[in-house]
């Protein structure tokens, strides 16, 4: 594994680096990391490159800049950035958070994606009053957090969406929230706020003129972001869903040997295309 830094519109971004071959470019969620793909990237390490790097305000990237630099739009330019900088076609995956950001940045940059997975990933929210209210959550999460970011942890990781994590490994989940309790709350509020899904409406029209293929990824328990993906499958041109049993919203934490065999199956049929 390397590890590197990188200036992005004044911003140094950590991340890992493993491998040689195509590009797999990595995305983690609220509460991330990069290492958490670590795993896997070492996993496809003899036939794929993979780079995953720490988002704005989680794990080694830290800034003590304006919450405002945190916003959904800054972060994509951020990350389009990037692409420009490693100048090939990649394939993106995103989690959740990252799953929103990858779902714009491919958007934005939809030449250098060769393909987009999304796991346990929204295209936004339709209604304004909906995205208004959600809005509003989100900052008073934030608040949450600065004021105490332990007891704000502790009710995060009881909400229903979260309840299948309970039947992972008990190591395996011990490194999880071990993870998540080591972040920095400044940053992380400071995501909560300016990455909330109460900025995100769908960008159809763009996404119905994506043309690379796209992976949608949810857990069987999850059957909202099962349904979403559903919906989401029928608006692009070339998509395809994948619900994992046993499985909740962090399907890749939660059935890490199913998620590795179906990002090979996918690495095996874009080699086979191109």
């Amino acid at each position: 594994m390397n590890t590197f830094s990188v200036s992005l519109r004044g911003v140094m971004y950590r991340g890992i680096e493993v491998g040689r071959g195509p590009l797999l470019l990595w995305l983690h969620g609220w509460l991330g990391a990069a290492e958490e793909y670590l795993p896997f990237m070492e996993a496809l390490a003899k036939t794929h490159r993979s780079i995953a790097l720490d988002l704005l305000g989680h794990g080694k990237t830290k800034t003590d800049l304006p919450r405002v630099r945190y916003a959904v739009e800054e972060q994509v330019a951020d990350l389009a950035a990037f692409l420009q900088k490693i100048n090939e076609p990649v394939i993106l995956i995103g989690y959740s958070m990252g799953g929103r950001l990858a779902l714009r940045v491919a958007l934005a940059m939809p030449s250098l994606i060769r393909h987009l997975i999304l796991e346990s990933a929204s295209p936004g929210i339709e209604r304004q009053e909906d995205r208004m209210a959600r809005l509003q959550l989100d900052l008073a999460r934030a608040e949450q957090i600065t004021r105490d970011f332990p007891a704000f942890l502790e009710a995060w990781q009881r909400m229903p969406l979260f309840s299948s994590q309970r039947n992972m490994d008990e190591a395996d989940y011990a490194k999880l929230f071990a993870r998540k309790r080591a972040q920095w709350p400044e940053g992380v509020a400071h995501s909560m706020a300016g990455m909330s899904q109460g900025f995100g409406e769908p960008e159809w029209p763009k996404i119905r003129a994506f043309r690379s293929p796209v992976s949608l990824l949810s857990g069987e328990f999850d059957t909202g972001y099962v349904a979403s993906g559903a919906h989401l499958a029928k608006q692009f041109s070339r998509a395809t869903q994948c619900v994992i049993a046993h499985a909740g919203h962090h399907v890749h934490a939660e059935r890490p040997a199913q998620f590795l065999t179906f990002l090979r199956d996918i690495l095996l049929n874009c080699e086979e295309s191109s």
